[in-house]
């Protein structure tokens, strides 16, 4: 029984976990569940479109786009036909130091990095439909192409550096070269160059 109840446990360990996201109510409920996957701003039109609202709605129960968005914290964000002043002091409160970038389109994911900076956003006719697969794998690319493009960015940082250190060591080279070339008959190096 004992050895049973170990294996068993044993095995429920090796089962990997699946990542995935954390809706919360506001900025300062993301806080305490932020990680590097950063914000997503799960945006949709609270007044002035019945099946927009359904649609972003669905999309916060939605498996697959919880799964898709990874560890990120997701925000509810309804968008209002008019924003009055009212409106605008809830979407400060709900928003805390997060800035609402435009949409072409609602509901709409906005992808923001842990400091809050945005860096992707999947809005489309298609997502008023509410089809959940879809909104999910678009989410999926776009954190892949975000992805990508920042590896991109620090491979051409690390080519760049190792240009650098060539270009440094060929110069120390040259140097060293240089010193020898100026040697006399009978003379060593000395200083920085000394082979002794």
């Amino acid at each position: 029984m004992k050895n049973s109840l170990i294996s068993a446990l044993a095995a429920l360990c090796m089962i990997p976990c699946v990542q995935a996201a954390k809706v919360v109510k506001n900025y300062d409920e993301a806080q305490a569940s932020l990680t590097d996957d950063g914000y997503i701003l799960v945006v949709y039109p609270e007044d002035w479109s019945k099946k927009g609202k359904e649609a972003g709605l669905k999309y916060l129960k939605s498996e697959a786009v919880l799964k898709a968005a990874g560890n990120a914290v997701i925000i509810p964000v309804p968008r209002h036909q008019v924003s009055d002043e009212k409106v605008q002091a809830e979407r400060k409160a709900l928003l805390g130091k997060l800035n609402l970038p435009g949409c072409q389109s609602f509901p709409a994911f906005i992808l923001l990095d842990k400091k809050g900076q945005h860096y992707a956003t999947v809005d489309d006719k298609f997502m008023r439909k509410g089809d959940d697969k879809k909104a999910a794998a678009e989410l999926q690319k776009a954190k892949d192409d975000a992805a990508a493009e920042v590896q991109k960015v620090k491979d051409e940082a690390a080519k760049a550096a190792e240009e650098a250190a060539k270009a440094k060591a060929a110069e120390e080279a040259a140097k060293i070269l240089n010193a020898l070339y100026a040697l006399q008959p009978g003379e060593s190096l000395e200083g920085e160059y000394s082979l002794t």
